[in-house]
């Protein structure tokens, strides 16, 4: 999973709000079969509450087409059941269990190290971007160049890699 949108952290706690949402909204469980659908005067009925799920699960899937209905697991637990784009040209079927939008899940905390690694990289291109702009070059291109390896370390210790490139 990878971030899509926006810079959300991962202090929220997406399960307790997907697991609000799936309470405040039963019509929105199905036990489907197959292809089997939520009917669309249901979904309609719901409107709210799939607009509010879906616009939750597109800030977290990165591959996040459209929210199906939430599922019963045999074991009790709840699945998320939405299409998702698996290749460019293809979209399918995706269930995602509720447990893994809990904040101390693996999918979480790789989405959360993800999204420190773009922020990391923005920031890179930004003061890569200045020092290019700057007309002298002085204590504040110094200083500039200084926080730029202070990143490039960060980003090694995100990405657990020996080098970076200066091509970010």
């Amino acid at each position: 999973m990878s971030p899509r949108k926006n810079g959300n952290t991962m202090k929220n706690n997406y399960f307790d709000e997907l697991e609000a949402l799936r309470l405040a909204y039963p019509d929105l469980t199905l036990n489907n079969k197959g292809y089997e659908e939520i009917p669309k005067d249901v979904r309609e009925a719901n409107k709210e509450g799939n607009t509010k799920i879906e616009e939750l699960l597109e800030t977290l899937i990165a591959s996040f087409i459209k929210f199906q209905n939430f599922k019963q697991r045999d074991d009790g637990t709840f699945a998320i059941r939405c299409q998702t784009a698996w290749t460019p040209y293809f979209v399918g079927v995706s269930y995602f269990p509720m447990e893994d939008f809990k904040p101390d899940s693996p999918l979480m905390a790789e989405r959360s190290q993800m999204i420190k690694i773009e922020e990391i990289k923005a920031q890179i291109k930004e003061l890569e971007d200045e020092d290019e702009a700057a007309t002298s070059w002085g204590a504040a291109a110094g200083a500039r160049w200084e926080r730029i390896q202070s990143l490039k370390r960060a980003l090694r210790y995100y990405t657990k890699i020996e080098t970076v490139s200066d091509d970010i």
